[in-house]
């Protein structure tokens, strides 16, 4: 009887995991209602890879992250994304994603960011 409960357990375990939808080639840009300079771009680039960009220190950040999937949420190193919704939360910072192109380049986007941001700053210093 031990055995049986430990194979359908172990199973079960496998199961959950082969359900779960394969997000390779997805990408997602999750933005923030108040800062355009707080949004986030993520590349699924395989069934547990994802690479994750946003701004730091007025330079794109590019860093690949690991994530897992159950039935309701995709989680990412410290943030979770709720799968219907398309929440993407940290701590207590919401940002709405949404789907975009396979050819969306990322890098580009969040160049020109940084520059009108850089722009923006530049005209109101006084020295």
């Amino acid at each position: 009887m031990k055995k049986l409960f430990i194979y359908t357990f172990l199973v079960m375990m496998f199961c959950n995991v082969g359900a779960a939808k394969d997000l390779t080639g997805t990408k997602l840009l999750c933005k923030e209602n108040t800062d355009p300079a707080d949004d986030h771009g993520l590349h699924f680039i395989g069934p547990n890879k994802v690479i994750h960009f946003s701004i730091g220190n007025w330079k794109v950040q590019v860093k690949e992250k690991k994530y897992w999937v159950d039935p309701v949420n995709i989680f990412i190193l410290g943030y979770k994304i709720n799968r219907e919704t398309l929440v993407f939360g940290f701590l207590s910072t919401n940002y709405q994603c949404s789907i975009v192109e396979e050819d969306f380049p990322f890098k580009a986007y969040f160049i020109d960011m940084i520059v009108n941001l850089i722009r923006e700053q530049e005209s109101k210093n006084k020295l």
